[in-house]
C-alpha cells in the first residue's frame, strides 16, 4: 500500500493486514454459522428441502423414496421397528391434518383438544388451509 507521498508506509500495511484477516476470520464464522444452523433445522426437520449431499446412503434414499415410494415405506418400517419406534409412529402422513392428530396421539404435541379442534382436523385440506389462513389473519389483526 502507498501513502500519499509515495513512500510504502509500514503501519498502513499493517493495518491492511489485519483488517484482511479480520474480514477472513468473519466470513469463515459466517459460513460455519449457517452450516450449524441447516444442520439443527435438518435434524429437528422445518426445511422443506434438505441441502444438497455427496452422501450416498442420502442420495439413495431421497431416490428410493421419490421413485419407489414403497419400498422406501418399507425400509422405514423395518429401522423403526429396529430402533423401538412404535409403528404408527413411523407410518407416512400425507397430509397437515394427519400430521398434527398423530403428534396428538404419540404425546408429541401437548395441547387442549375440544371439539373444535377436532372439526378443524376433519376438514379436507382446501378447507384446512384456508381456515389457517383466515385464523393467521385475524391473529395479524388482533396484534396491530
Amino acid at each position: 500500500m502507498r501513502v500519499l507521498s509515495g513512500r510504502h508506509d509500514n503501519i498502513a500495511q499493517t493495518l491492511h493486514s489485519q483488517q484482511h484477516a479480520v474480514h477472513k476470520r468473519l466470513r469463515e464464522a459466517e459460513q460455519r454459522l449457517k452450516q450449524e444452523r441447516i444442520a439443527e433445522l435438518t435434524e429437528a426437520g422445518v426445511l422443506p428441502f434438505p441441502a444438497a449431499s455427496d452422501d450416498s446412503r442420502r442420495v439413495a434414499r431421497a431416490w428410493l423414496g421419490r421413485y419407489r415410494s414403497d419400498e422406501k415405506e418399507e425400509l422405514v418400517r423395518e429401522l423403526a421397528a429396529r430402533a423401538g419406534v412404535a409403528a404408527s409412529a413411523a407410518a407416512p402422513v400425507r397430509r397437515i391434518q394427519d400430521k398434527i392428530t398423530r403428534c396428538i396421539d404419540n404425546g408429541w404435541l401437548i395441547a387442549p383438544v375440544n371439539d373444535a379442534v377436532r372439526k378443524v382436523l376433519e376438514l379436507d385440506s382446501p378447507a384446512f388451509q384456508q381456515r389457517l389462513l383466515t385464523d393467521a389473519a385475524q391473529q395479524e389483526n388482533a396484534t396491530m
